[in-house]
């Protein structure tokens, strides 16, 4: 029982390695698969929101509309992550910038940054040319990442949970499927050591099996069927030979056979006319006339 035991709990670390290995593997492709679109999100919503900026803002200095302009930097600032916003002319000086308190060279130092990425860089910074018949100059536009990082945490911590759960439901299920294939072969092997044990009728149970045990089970059964059915025979066969306290002595293995007995008594016969009574009968009919008279032989000695 021991040996089932250890068989069961290696089966179902098995299926945990599998489980386990599973899981991770959905947790990294779930995980890199949201954060690649909600950095292509974040990206691009920041990028809408700056071609809308500055096509505001090139109508409104194309045609001397300050109100315009004005409401552009109000539709800029309105927006949750802006960060800042400078606006130079042709020239390349600053001729309006929010928050008006902003420290001028630390943002273009940090609009000067060419690779973005999401996870270290604190502001993201989109900048481009804008163009009137009047004046040209660059618009940078800068937002923050926390909002980003906020969702991002969020969607980890969801993957992992989920992730968990999978993997919690996996283990379970390789618990209960190595617990219904340890029940089987415990099955199988209490029926084989009942047979060895001389219970030859033993038959092993199919309700509820896996198919595999099913069949495994029924060409064991059948097989014992047909094992029984020759020991029958042999018995059979034994018998008709030997009393049956010898033939049971022999079943038991016992290879010197010797009865002691105090006093015996012998019968000797003779069939008159067997020799015509056999030569005009089938060889069915004479044996089977000898046993009857044999027999009878047997049941007389036992009362002398």
């Amino acid at each position: 029982m021991k040996k089932g035991i250890s068989f069961q709990v290696h089966l179902f670390l098995a299926f945990s390695i599998v489980s386990l290995a599973f899981a991770t593997f959905y947790y990294q492709k779930n995980l890199s698969l949201q954060n690649h679109i909600l950095e292509t999100n974040f990206i691009k919503n920041n990028k809408l929101i700056f071609n809308t900026v500055k096509l505001g803002l090139e109508i409104g200095l194309k045609s001397d509309n300050f109100k315009a302009v004005s409401d552009v930097f109000r539709y800029a600032k309105d927006q949750k992550d802006l960060s800042w916003i400078i606006i130079t002319d042709g020239d390349k000086e600053v001729f309006a910038s929010y928050p008006t308190d902003l420290e001028l060279e630390k943002a273009w130092k940090e609009a000067s940054q060419r690779d973005f990425n999401p996870d270290h860089s604190q502001q993201y910074t989109v900048a481009g040319q804008y163009s009137t018949p009047l004046t040209n100059g660059r618009l940078l536009i800068s937002f923050k990442t926390s909002s980003y990082k906020e969702v991002k945490n969020e969607l980890k911590r969801q993957s992992l949970i989920l992730s968990a759960s999978v993997l919690a439901i996996s283990l379970l299920i390789s618990f209960l499927i190595s617990k219904l294939l340890m029940a089987s072969l415990s099955s199988l092997q209490r029926t084989i050591e009942n047979i060895a044990e001389g219970n030859f009728y033993e038959k092993i149970g199919i309700r509820g099996r896996t198919k595999e045990i099913t069949s495994l089970s029924t060409s064991f059964n059948f097989m014992m069927e047909q094992i029984n059915l020759e020991r029958e025979r042999s018995e059979k066969l034994l018998l008709s030979i030997l009393p049956e306290r010898i033939a049971q002595r022999l079943k038991n293995n016992e290879t010197t056979i010797a009865v002691s007995n105090k006093s015996a008594s012998i019968l000797f016969a003779d069939l008159v006319g067997y020799t015509s009574f056999s030569k005009d009968r089938s060889p069915e009919e004479v044996v089977h006339l000898l046993n009857e008279i044999f027999s009878q032989f047997d049941e007389r000695t036992t009362h002398l």
